[in-house]
């Protein structure tokens, strides 16, 4: 974990690097792959293994904490593709965590999604969501 801080701090970034990362996105141990996480914003990694390491955090990851450094790195990224969208839409709809699905919400409102479709989705989705933390 300390060589991730470091690579991300550095700022390096190698194809000899990058699989390790990859590694780590995946790694039985929840810090480590939060770290991964932000290691991949730091250095910008918007390769698609990469962003599909990500999106998998954000839907499936058994930790909190970690689907929300993978929706925080994604936003970092800047990602706007439609598989993106489409794993920020599901987290809104299905996250158990409020303060994820308003952090999915935030990064929506950066990811592309027109006008018209956000606001009609986030419309259909205030009527259904009692916390109102995500409500805002």
């Amino acid at each position: 974990m300390e060589a991730l801080d470091v690579i991300c701090h550095l700022k390096i970034k190698t194809e000899t690097l990058l699989e390790p990362v990859i590694r780590c996105l995946s790694d039985e141990f929840t810090a480590l792959r939060k770290q991964a996480c932000l290691t991949a914003a730091s250095m910008q990694l918007r390769e698609e293994s990469v962003v599909s390491c990500l999106l998998q955090l954000v839907e499936h990851d058994a930790a909190p904490e970690v689907r929300l450094s993978a929706i925080r790195a994604v936003g970092a990224l800047g990602l706007s593709s439609p598989d993106v969208q489409e794993a920020l839409m599901s987290c809104v709809e299905t996250e158990r965590e409020a303060e994820l699905r308003a952090e999915a919400c935030r990064m929506l409102q950066s990811s592309g999604v027109s006008s018209d479709q956000l606001q009609g989705f986030l419309l259909q989705r205030v009527d259904l969501e009692c916390n109102p933390l995500v409500q805002r």
